[in-house]
């Protein structure tokens, strides 16, 4: 995230992606939390959206249902 507020971005301008505990605090912090299909229990239960597997290309998933 301190990445993004110096590039100019708000929290909720910012998508986050993960699948495991040490992504926790980065799902929380975005603005759209994201988690893989096949991530940690504890992880799709924060997250705003859960998107398909890694196997099955998620990230590219959660990116253009967002990014349209």
């Amino acid at each position: 995230m301190d990445y993004a507020k110096l590039q100019g971005y708000q929290p909720d301008e910012v998508m986050a992606i993960g699948d495991n505990l040490n992504d926790e605090s980065m799902i929380r912090m975005a603005g759209i939390g994201v988690a893989m299909e096949n991530a940690a229990p504890e992880i799709k239960e924060i997250a705003n959206f859960i998107t398909k597997t890694n196997n099955e290309n998620g990230v590219a998933y959660a990116i253009r249902h967002f990014c349209k």
